[in-house]
């Protein structure tokens, strides 16, 4: 009696483990529910993306990630912000100057933000749909500001996310509340400070350039670190 009574126990602390566990694996927060496809799991998407396409999604109760990509170049070794150095002032002189760039720092603002949210196709409820084309986007490397030398910037890296020809996606299933399921892709990237540095010469009549003095130009870069591909089920009115 003690032996049956100890596995029916051990069974039922089992089951409640399993479906503790289940739970957990697909609910993250306010009754979303968040499966992997493409033999994805929760370890291979970092949180912080996961809660990122939650809280752009506020009505989604059912979101599915297919596929995470990441950029091959991406500016993760720079110090934080904390404090910008201020510009110097540019040097003064009545005769031309030209300068001659010497270095560039870094300084990273915030890492993994959001660059852009794209939607690609989507299926109907019951609806099993095999891509006739790819749907891809190319995000690259970019900056806003003044250089003395933009190919010292860091910005040559690209990243493309989307879904290939000839995979095959379904919408919503019949039991579903929801009658339309989109297929998107969202694109992240690191803002990173700069700041350019040149010495300033001044050429004379005659005679060898004179020092007069460094200059700073500085701005932000936008580099692209990942791309996820991800759906959302909604209802739309018919």
């Amino acid at each position: 009696m003690k032996r049956k009574l100890f596995c029916l126990v051990l069974t039922i602390v089992l089951a409640t483990s399993f479906s503790q566990s289940l739970v957990a694996a697909k609910t993250i927060t306010n009754d979303v529910y968040v499966e992997y496809e493409n033999g994805l799991s929760q370890n291979d998407v970092p949180g912080y993306l996961v809660h990122e396409i939650i809280a752009s999604n506020p009505n989604a109760h059912n979101i599915t990630i297919y596929e995470i990509g990441e950029a091959k170049q991406m500016v993760t070794d720079a110090p934080m912000a904390l404090e910008m150095k201020t510009n110097l002032i540019a040097p003064m002189s009545f005769f031309p100057v030209v300068y001659y760039y010497t270095k560039t720092e870094k300084y990273i603002r915030s890492q993994n933000v959001l660059n852009k949210d794209v939607f690609q196709f989507s299926c109907a409820k019951g609806q099993t749909v095999t891509l006739t084309q790819s749907y891809n986007v190319t995000v690259k490397g970019s900056f806003a500001g003044e250089v003395f030398d933009s190919t010292k910037l860091g910005i040559d890296v690209s990243l493309t996310g989307g879904y290939s020809k000839s995979t095959s996606y379904t919408g919503p299933s019949d039991s579903s509340p929801y009658n339309s399921r989109q297929f998107r892709t969202k694109f992240y990237e690191n803002v990173v400070a700069y700041i350019q540095y040149a010495d300033g010469y001044s050429i004379r009549d005659k005679g060898e350039p004179v020092f007069i003095g460094t200059s700073t130009k500085s701005g932000n870069l936008y580099i692209p670190t990942y791309y996820v591909n991800y759906s959302v089920d909604s209802y739309v009115s018919q």
